[in-house]
């Protein structure tokens, strides 16, 4: 018994020292410094995009209408937040971060879907919750801030 109680306070000695050389390899950050803020961060790129919308109707989308190219639930997402931040484009990687800002201001939209292969470069289409939305939209001409994911690409990507 004497030797068990040895070797738990052997460990509970080495787990001490080890949690002290932690804290002096990786001390925490004085609350001087500043970190950088998402909303401060500056746009990779900034292209013109012809821009329509779209929504989640059975004859605008693949069989599934919620579920983009990614796998992401546009339909769940609106009903937790109230709003849509989903893009359609095929020359930029799936999960790339832009804003509008001419027309959503400080918003972020991600990449989670696909077009149709017709469109090419140049071209966006954002989810809409419902149809009349999306054809209120129209078609508009904006300019778009890319913000991050992958590499920015002028060609055509497939699903």
């Amino acid at each position: 018994m004497q030797r068990v109680i040895e070797n738990l306070l052997v460990r509970a000695i080495v787990v001490a020292i080890l949690a002290g050389l932690t804290v002096l390899a990786f001390p925490r950050p004085s609350k001087a410094e500043k970190f950088p803020v998402a909303s401060e961060r500056q746009a990779v790129r900034t292209i013109w995009v012809v821009a329509t919308a779209y929504s989640s109707d059975w004859y605008q989308t693949d069989g599934s209408p919620c579920i983009p190219a990614n796998g992401y639930d546009l339909c769940e997402h609106f009903k937790q937040h109230g709003y849509g931040n989903t893009i359609a484009a095929n020359f930029l990687p799936l999960e790339t971060q832009v804003r509008l800002p001419d027309l959503f201001g400080r918003q972020v939209f991600v990449v989670r879907d696909r077009m149709n292969e017709r469109f090419g470069p140049g071209r966006i289409d954002i989810w809409m919750p419902s149809r009349e939305s999306a054809q209120a939209f129209g078609v508009k001409y904006l300019k778009m801030d890319q913000y991050g994911g992958g590499a920015w690409r002028w060609t055509l990507v497939r699903k």
